[in-house]
C-alpha cells in the first residue's frame, strides 16, 4: 500500500494568488447600486486586503458572540478594521487598514455594505436575494 501511496500521491495544487490588477478588474465588474455588488465589494476587499480565505470571512459577525456558529467577529476601528478569527490553533487578529482610495478602500466597503443592507448585529456577510 505504501508503495502506491508513493507513486500515485500528487502534491496539493496550490491556487495563484489574486494580484492587484486582478482585484481591480472583479471591482469593476460589480454594480455598486445594488445590495449584491456592495456585498461583493465588501466580500472581495476584505478577503485581499487582510489575506483571509472565503471560509474565514463568511463566518464573520458584526460584533463579538452575536451569533453561535461565528467563526470570529470585526471591529471597525478610527485606524481601520480589526477581524478577529477562530482557527485551528486559537484565536487570531488581522488589522486592515484603509485603502489609497475610497473605492478600494476596504473600511468604506465594509461601512456602506452594513449601512445600505441595514445590518445592526450577526453576520456581516449575509446571503444577498436577487
Amino acid at each position: 500500500m505504501a508503495g502506491i501511496r508513493n507513486t500515485h500521491a500528487a502534491p496539493p495544487r496550490q491556487k495563484e494568488a489574486v494580484l492587484p490588477e486582478d482585484l481591480l478588474a472583479m471591482l469593476d465588474t460589480l454594480d455598486r447600486a445594488t445590495l449584491r455588488g456592495l456585498h461583493d465589494r465588501a466580500m472581495l476587499l476584505i478577503s485581499f486586503a487582510g489575506g483571509l480565505r472565503r471560509l474565514e470571512i463568511v463566518g464573520l459577525d458584526l460584533g463579538r458572540d452575536q451569533t453561535e456558529d461565528g467563526r470570529g467577529w470585526i471591529e471597525i476601528l478610527d485606524k481601520g478594521l480589526l477581524v478577529t478569527l477562530r482557527g485551528k490553533t486559537g484565536w487570531r487578529e488581522v488589522e486592515i487598514g484603509h485603502g489609497s482610495s475610497d473605492t478600494t478602500c476596504p473600511i468604506v466597503a465594509v461601512e456602506t455594505w452594513i449601512k445600505f443592507a441595514r445590518i445592526a448585529r450577526g453576520p456581516l456577510l449575509r446571503r444577498v436575494q436577487g
